[in-house]
């Protein structure tokens, strides 16, 4: 049986550079909603990039490029990845894709060992190799205790490597559940971000679904990647940031990505941030929260009902 994980440990792992790629390969396989973070790890290798670029939506392939890009810059070479299974083609892949072909290994062949005239015929160039080695590695120890002298007489260290650990936790709808993600220095506070987004997103998903699904709420904030109408430009870092906040100031905000429910008609990068302490009977009892908060204009608070149903689901001050 191949390695088996859940929704909590798949995003944690993602989120681990020093996952492996057979690990990032069962993600990929049982959890079709983690390919765009499989698609950035820096353990991805290149059949499963040329995999997920093929089978994955737009958000994916942004995700196969961005890692291929991020690979172009790096200035060592990874290492072969282990012989893996790509994942079967998943109800997202295209009809008729056949999956990609597993990495094989060498094959080795066995050979007969020498005969005794052959190991009379080796010996002398064997024992020319030996003193060889034998006087490659005393001048190797000599130089390793130059080496040490300068290192010891030199006044200045090496810097620690820096690290960053971000914390993702909720308590709407349920009980506490956390998501640790850690960076490293080859990744960039962007990526790290998106990733705390999609990691509470997914968190937030089951309170939201019990909580506001067909109902009215008081939605605070919807941000997207780039530039909004209004102007304002956003990063995925200045999004997380203003999540945090509203969580702190006013408690229980659910993070809902805009394609959760069609009839907002957003897009994959939208992200929307509702109270999620109750859900309210009306729009105009979600527009008095609104009011007692001090949030009295539309750019600050309004009621928003999520659901699947066409029809009026937005009302403004």
């Amino acid at each position: 049986m191949g390695i088996q994980l859940d929704v909590q440990q798949a995003m944690a792992a993602v989120n681990d550079r020093n996952t492996t790629a057979t690990t990032l390969q069962a993600i990929a396989d049982q959890h079709h909603d983690l390919w765009a973070q499989v698609a950035s790890h820096p353990n991805a290798y290149p059949a499963l990039l040329d995999w997920l670029d093929s089978e994955g939506d737009t958000e994916v392939r942004k995700a196969v490029a961005a890692r291929r890009s991020a690979n172009q810059k790096t200035a060592t070479t990874p290492p072969a990845p282990p012989t893996l299974v790509l994942p079967d083609a998943s109800p997202r892949s295209r009809t008729g894709t056949p999956p990609m072909p597993a990495v094989r290994p060498m094959a080795t062949t066995d050979s007969a060992p020498p005969s005794s005239a052959s190991r009379r015929d080796i010996s002398k160039p064997i024992l020319v190799l030996a003193v060889v080695l034998a006087v490659a590695v005393v001048a190797v120890y000599v130089t390793l205790i130059n080496l040490q002298v300068f290192h010891k007489a030199s006044p200045t260290a090496q810097p620690p490597t820096p690290s960053a650990t971000a914390t993702v936790t909720t308590t709407a709808g349920g009980p506490t559940q956390t998501v640790t993600v850690t960076s490293s220095p080859t990744t960039d506070a962007e990526t790290v971000a998106y990733n705390n987004l999609s990691a509470q997103a997914q968190i937030d998903l089951a309170p939201v679904e019990a909580i506001l699904q067909n109902q009215w709420a008081a939605l605070l904030a919807t941000k997207e990647l780039g530039t909004l109408p209004d102007g304002s430009s956003w990063t995925y870092s200045a999004i997380w940031q203003l999540y945090q906040n509203l969580n702190q100031t006013y408690g229980s905000v659910l993070l809902v990505r805009g394609n959760t429910f069609s009839s907002p008609g957003l897009g994959q990068q939208w992200f929307l941030m509702a109270y999620g302490g109750t859900a309210f009977g009306t729009a105009q009892a979600a527009l008095d929260w609104c009011n007692r908060q001090g949030l009295v204009t539309d750019e600050e608070c309004i009621a928003f009902r999520f659901t699947n149903t066409p029809g009026n689901n937005e009302v403004k001050h």
